[in-house]
């Protein structure tokens, strides 16, 4: 399953985790998560394998790692990872092989290390 141009998930205040979307396997454009108080897991997006433009992940307040993302190798444009307070690490970015742009990784107070872009080759 994949999605055209757009895919957001946003002010979703009660939403603690993805698992709708675990046929989601291409967004064709551009993948936004953002602003979700209460979302713990990407889980459900461990099928997710190509984002076509950029994938940003932000405010989301509890959100600890990107580990369902373990899948994803393919990032057309630009990857922004910021100001989620209780992202420990981002391993399961593992697999992410190309980014097309830019990465930007900045304002995740507990992040750890950033051990989780071993396979990138192309940014």
């Amino acid at each position: 399953v994949g999605v055209g141009n757009w895919l957001q998930v946003y002010h979703c205040d009660l939403v603690q985790n993805l698992d709708g979307f675990q046929s989601l396997v291409r967004v064709e454009g551009d993948f936004e998560i953002r602003d979700n108080i209460a979302l713990v897991s990407l889980t459900g997006l461990s099928n997710l394998r190509y984002v076509g433009g950029y994938l940003w992940i932000y405010n989301n307040d509890a959100l600890g790692n990107v580990d369902g993302l373990s899948n994803l190798n393919y990032i057309g444009y630009e990857v922004q990872i910021y100001h989620n307070a209780k992202l420990v690490h981002i391993d399961g970015l593992q697999n992410v092989a190309s980014i097309g742009g830019s990465l930007r990784v900045y304002q995740n107070l507990l992040l750890e290390h950033l051990n989780g872009f071993g396979a990138l080759r192309n940014v």
